[in-house]
C-alpha cells in the first residue's frame, strides 16, 4: 500500500531552530501584539528580511503602470512616487541571483548616487 496523500501543512518546509535565551519570549510577545501565531510572526519577519526575487516581467509591468499613470496625472507627488518606484526597482534588480557581485554593487551604487532623480528638479504642482 502507498503512503496517504500529504496534507498541505505536511508539504511545507520545516526547519528546526535553536534560539538564544529570551528570543522565544520576545517572538511570542510580538506575535500576541500582532494577533498571529509565533510561526506566522517568524515567517512574516523572515519574508521582510528576505523578500522573494521579482521577475523581470513584474518589473516591466510596474514601470509601465507608473509611466501610464504619469501620462494621465502630472504633478510633483506622482513624479516623486515614480522616482521612488524606480529607486526600489534598481535595488530589487540588484538582489537578483543572476547578477554578478560587481553588477549588484554597480546597481546599488547607481541607486544611492542617482536616487530620487537627484539631477532633476520637478515642477511645483
Amino acid at each position: 500500500m502507498g503512503k496517504a496523500p500529504k496534507t498541505p501543512n505536511e508539504e511545507l518546509d520545516k526547519f528546526l531552530l535553536r534560539m538564544p535565551d529570551g528570543l522565544r519570549e520576545r517572538i511570542k510577545a510580538a506575535a500576541e501584539m500582532n494577533n498571529r501565531s509565533m510561526n506566522a510572526e517568524i515567517v512574516t519577519t523572515l519574508e521582510g528580511a528576505y523578500p522573494r526575487p521579482i521577475s523581470l516581467e513584474e518589473v516591466v509591468s510596474d514601470v509601465r503602470t507608473s509611466i501610464e499613470m504619469l501620462k494621465k496625472f502630472k504633478g510633483k507627488t506622482l513624479l516623486m512616487s515614480l522616482a521612488d518606484d524606480l529607486d526600489h526597482l534598481i535595488l530589487d534588480i540588484s538582489r537578483s541571483a543572476e547578477m554578478t557581485p560587481e553588477e549588484r554593487e554597480a546597481a546599488k551604487e547607481h541607486a544611492y548616487n542617482h536616487g530620487k532623480f537627484t539631477r532633476f528638479v520637478p515642477p511645483d504642482d
